[in-house]
C-alpha cells in the first residue's frame, strides 16, 4: 500500500513517519512495517510579496477578471529549494479550467485559455522588467 501525504511549511518527510508509526503503535498495529520512500519540503511565499502582486495584477489584466489566489496547492515542485536557496517567492499560475481534468489520461486545455495564459505571461515579463 502506498500513503502519499502532503506537508506543510516546517513539517519533515521523517516527522510524519514517526507520527505516523506512533499513531499505528497506540491502536495496536507495531507489527506493520511502514517506509518513507521520498520526501519533499513544502513551501508557501508570504501573499503579501510584491511579486505576487505584480502576478495578480497582471492576470487581472490579461483574463479581462478579478484573480483568486489560493496560497496552498496539493502539487509538489522545487518550491522549497528556489526559497532556501536562491530566496525567491514562488507563485504557480494556471491556464487550466474546471473541466481540464488535470493529470488525467483525457486532460485537455481550451485555446482560449492557452492564449489568455501566454498573454498572462506576456505581461508579466514586461511589466517584471520594467521594475
Amino acid at each position: 500500500m502506498k500513503i502519499d501525504c502532503r506537508m506543510v511549511p516546517g513539517q519533515t518527510g521523517e516527522h510524519l513517519l514517526a507520527c505516523f508509526k506512533r499513531h499505528l503503535a497506540r491502536h495496536g498495529f507495531s507489527d506493520i512495517t511502514v517506509d518513507l520512500i521520498e520526501s519533499q519540503r513544502a513551501y508557501r511565499s508570504d501573499i503579501h510579496d510584491p511579486f505576487l502582486n505584480l502576478v495578480k495584477k497582471t492576470a487581472e489584466e490579461a483574463y479581462e477578471h478579478e484573480a483568486i489566489m489560493y496560497p496552498n496547492s496539493a502539487g509538489t515542485g522545487p518550491m522549497y529549494a528556489f526559497n532556501e536557496y536562491l530566496h525567491l517567492p514562488i507563485v504557480s499560475t494556471g491556464v487550466g479550467w474546471v473541466q481540464s481534468k488535470a493529470h488525467a489520461p483525457n486532460e485537455s486545455i481550451r485555446m482560449n485559455d492557452y492564449v489568455n495564459g501566454s498573454v498572462h505571461m506576456a505581461y508579466l515579463l514586461t511589466d517584471f522588467a520594467a521594475e
